[in-house]
């Protein structure tokens, strides 16, 4: 049994519905229950889940402490009800509030997970909760050295998971966007791609140009295109007031999100992913398997994916100066040295097939029966 805060169209999200609908159903029969519905989140993966067969539980709480204790008293009802083997939940509100229910009796091995960096909070919380879990999986080397070091838990129950995508979407996409639809000149295109958050920070994009500006390196063959969901109001406020503040809409355009993100990979040159909070993304393994090398900070590096200006450029968070730099270094940069780093960027996204990340959790949940 699968628990997850959410099923909108995440990274996280996307992780967990590779894995369970590629899981073997001769051996593993998979449920699902979603914390937060309509009330509070999109529902984008529910309709995959159902037409698969998986049975969905769609509690539709909010997010107040009254809504937190229904979730749990409606975890316990459903993990009683199912008599599940193993529970394994996503998410951070899945991991404490599931194990809060299993507090209750609950037999089921128990599986806690992780694919971000922990924030200190988080931290407390594993510490006191991960003797409700038998095994915890986290996302990259340095999630395991957090909570060994952080929050005292032994190296040996902490399973080495690394994220994975379905590289042949990204590698050789079936669906395509005509180039010049989304990039009005024939310069080189820059593409910022998911949900437009206090996480990503998308409105540095406008900080880093800005600054070029100032410094009297604007160039005219700037071309940044912006896509994804709207997910926090201030955000969107912040992105959209800097770009008409510096004067940037002639450089930076702006789209809803998408749910064939391989089109524009496959349409732009690289990638920025300046996140301030992150660790392992989707968009790092999607631009990669793409061939589209990244302008990428440190933090969203934090698993030393890419490699500085081999497969993009990494730059220490929250440094704009160095950011404008890098987005200056692609624009400068020799048609075929770029093309040279594209093609190593794609030798590099070939390591993340998804049929690797369903092997390790299938030995996983078989181990965790037999035992």
């Amino acid at each position: 049994m699968y628990v997850t805060d959410a099923l909108m169209l995440g990274g996280v999200e996307t992780q967990l519905i590779d894995l369970i609908l590629r899981l073997d159903r001769s051996r593993f029969e998979p449920f699902v229950v979603c914390l937060y519905g309509p009330r509070a989140r999109d529902n984008y993966f529910q309709k995959p889940l159902t037409q698969a067969g998986i049975p969905v539980y769609m509690l539709d709480r909010m997010w107040s402490a009254a809504d937190k204790l229904h979730i749990v008293n409606d975890l316990r009802r459903i993990f009683n009800t199912v008599q599940p083997d193993i529970i394994q939940p996503e998410n951070y509100h899945a991991n404490l509030l599931a194990r809060l229910a299993k507090f209750g009796g609950v037999k089921a091995k128990f599986i806690g997970t992780q694919r971000t960096v922990y924030t200190t909070k988080q931290l407390r919380y594993e510490k006191w909760g991960n003797r409700l879990a038998d095994t915890i999986v986290v996302s990259a080397e340095h999630l395991k050295t957090q909570l060994t070091q952080k929050a005292g838990i032994p190296a040996n129950k902490i399973h080495v998971i690394h994220n994975a995508i379905d590289v042949p979407r990204f590698a050789a996409p079936q669906n395509s966007l005509a180039r010049a639809d989304i990039a009005p000149n024939n310069s080189r295109l820059l593409l910022s791609l998911g949900r437009i958050s206090r996480q990503k920070r998308m409105d540095l994009i406008c900080d880093a140009l800005q600054l070029l500006q100032t410094q009297g390196k604007q160039n005219p063959k700037w071309n940044v295109l912006i896509v994804g969901p709207i997910q926090d109001q201030d955000s969107q406020h912040d992105l959209l007031d800097k770009r008409a503040k510096y004067r940037l809409e002639n450089y930076i355009s702006i789209l809803p999100g998408t749910d064939t993100p391989e089109a524009y990979y496959a349409a732009c040159d690289g990638v920025i992913l300046f996140s301030t909070d992150e660790s392992y993304p989707c968009v790092m393994m999607e631009s990669l398997a793409a061939g589209r090398p990244l302008i990428i900070s440190e933090e969203a590096n934090a698993a030393m994916v890419v490699e500085h200006k081999k497969t993009g450029w990494v730059v220490p968070t929250h440094n704009i100066e160095a950011f404008a730099g890098s987005i200056a270094d692609f624009y400068a940069i020799p048609d075929e040295e770029l093309a040279a780093m594209k093609n190593t960027a794609y030798q590099r996204g070939k390591q993340f097939g998804v049929e690797r990340l369903i092997q390790e959790y299938e030995f996983l949940y078989q181990n965790l029966v037999n035992s």
